[in-house]
């Protein structure tokens, strides 16, 4: 064989090797990390999308929050073509979440993903801040005043409430009866005057709940609040024990 044609086989070998895929060096079980991007402080499920799922033994999820050293372990569920696991509402904190997951075949193979260097080079979830969601404004009463009997008065704001809300639906109840029917809506204001309250329902102490709903009927937010009616020969010791009090 002249050195012209051993030359040419030589270079033929050179590129049918470089042209074979380099398996060793990619993922074959473990084909990616769901989702990229998540809200912070809610349960973040994490999938790992699977190939050959059969000839995995365990998927296991590693994570750490940012500026931790040491990562979290959660063993994953496999399921046909996928991994899952959750990771708890507290450990979802901005900026980001890094994480990678480790398996193990039937036959003892290890693989990771990423691939190389996954505790240096981990995957990342970002976690974006959650957006204050409006809410309505309890005016009145506070929480936990003392109101004397027959001046109870509900006041209820919109000014901050989402334009999504149907203020005509707002349910209000105390001590749980609902006194829907007896709000009058002004504006960004519903109230309910204390000629309006029955006075069964204004003794001791009182719990207010009012409730919205969006436009389509469903429930947007609830909120409560607690005071207590007193009545006028209670407000008359009240002054009187102040009155003792300043006098000693």
């Amino acid at each position: 064989m002249n050195r012209s044609r051993r030359f040419f086989l030589h270079i033929s070998c050179i590129i049918i090797i470089l042209s074979v895929p380099v398996f060793g060096q990619m993922n074959i079980y473990l084909r990616s990390i769901q989702p990229t991007v998540t809200t912070e402080r809610q349960p973040l499920p994490v999938s790992i999308e699977l190939s050959q799922s059969s000839a995995l033994n365990s998927v296991t999820l590693f994570y750490r929050q940012f500026g931790q050293s040491e990562y979290r372990v959660s063993e994953m569920q496999i399921r046909r073509d996928s991994a899952v696991a959750e990771i708890p509402a507290s450990d979802v904190l901005p900026p980001f979440i890094e994480l990678y997951a480790l398996a193990i075949t039937t036959d003892g193979t290890i693989e990771t993903f990423p691939f190389e260097n996954p505790e240096i080079n981990p995957a990342r979830i970002t976690v974006t801040v959650q957006q204050a969601r409006p809410e309505i404004i309890i005016l009145s009463p506070d929480e936990g005043e003392q109101i004397v009997e027959g001046e109870t008065y509900i006041s209820i704001s919109f000014v901050y409430a989402d334009e999504s809300i149907d203020r005509a639906k707002t349910k209000i109840k105390l001590n749980s009866v609902d006194l829907s029917d007896k709000a009058v809506l002004f504006d960004d204001l519903l109230i309910i005057p204390p000629e309006a309250i029955p006075a069964e329902l204004t003794r001791g102490g009182v719990n207010l709940e009012v409730q919205t709903f969006d436009t389509t009927g469903n429930v947007f937010s609830t909120t409560r609040r607690s005071f207590n009616v007193i009545t006028p020969l209670q407000v008359e010791k009240i002054k009187k024990s102040f009155q003792g009090s300043g006098s000693a």
